[in-house]
C-alpha cells in the first residue's frame, strides 16, 4: 500500500459508486489524504445516506475537484445545495437518476458559477418556476423532468454549445433564451 499512497496522481479519480456498503466520510478521508488534495473527479452513489457528508468532505478538501457524477436513485436536496457552496471550482455535474427538485437544481447552478456541463437526470418540475441563474460558462445542459411517481416526462431540455463564442445560457419560466 505504501507505493500507492506515495503516488498522489493515482488518487486523482475516486469512484465509490460500486461499493456494497455505504461510504462514510471517515472512509474517504484517507483517499483524499493520499491524493494530497489533487482529486479531480469523483463518482458517488446517492442511495446511501452518507453521500452528502462524503460530498461535503470532497468539496472542502479537494480544491481541484472539477467533475462529480452521482449515481443511484436516491433523493438529493438541501444537503447537496449546502455542499455546492464549496464547489466554486466544479466544472461538470451529473446527477444520474438521483431525484432533485427544480428549485434544488437552480440553487446548485447558482452556487457553482464555473459549471460548464450539467446533467440533471431526474428533476421534479416546479409548477411555478422562478428565474434560472445566469451561467456564463455553461456549454452543455440537460434536464429530464420526472413525475413524483418516478416516470420521466416527455418534456426534457437539452442544450449543447459547440460554438466557442456562445451566448450565456439564461432560463426563466420554461423559456430558454440565449441557447
Amino acid at each position: 500500500m505504501s507505493l500507492l499512497t506515495a503516488w498522489p496522481r493515482f488518487w486523482a479519480r475516486i469512484d465509490v459508486s460500486g461499493s456494497k456498503r455505504p461510504i462514510r466520510e471517515r472512509t474517504i478521508k484517507p483517499y483524499i489524504s493520499y491524493a494530497k488534495g489533487t482529486t479531480s473527479e469523483a463518482t458517488l452513489n446517492c442511495s446511501d445516506v452518507q453521500a452528502s457528508k462524503v460530498l461535503d468532505v470532497l468539496l472542502q478538501k479537494c480544491k481541484s475537484l472539477s467533475r462529480i457524477a452521482i449515481t443511484g436513485g436516491g433523493f438529493l436536496g438541501e444537503s447537496l445545495v449546502r455542499a455546492s457552496t464549496n464547489a466554486t471550482h466544479l466544472r461538470s455535474l451529473q446527477t444520474g437518476s438521483a431525484v432533485l427538485s427544480q428549485d434544488t437544481a437552480m440553487r446548485i447552478m447558482a452556487n457553482c458559477a464555473n459549471l460548464e456541463e450539467v446533467s440533471f437526470g431526474s428533476v421534479m418540475q416546479d409548477p411555478y418556476p422562478t428565474a434560472w441563474p445566469q451561467c456564463q460558462k455553461l456549454r452543455s445542459f440537460e434536464m429530464k423532468f420526472t413525475h413524483l411517481e418516478g416516470r420521466s416526462r416527455p418534456s426534457n431540455v437539452t442544450f449543447v454549445s459547440t460554438d466557442p463564442d456562445y451566448e450565456p445560457c439564461r432560463c426563466s419560466k420554461q423559456q430558454y433564451s440565449g441557447l
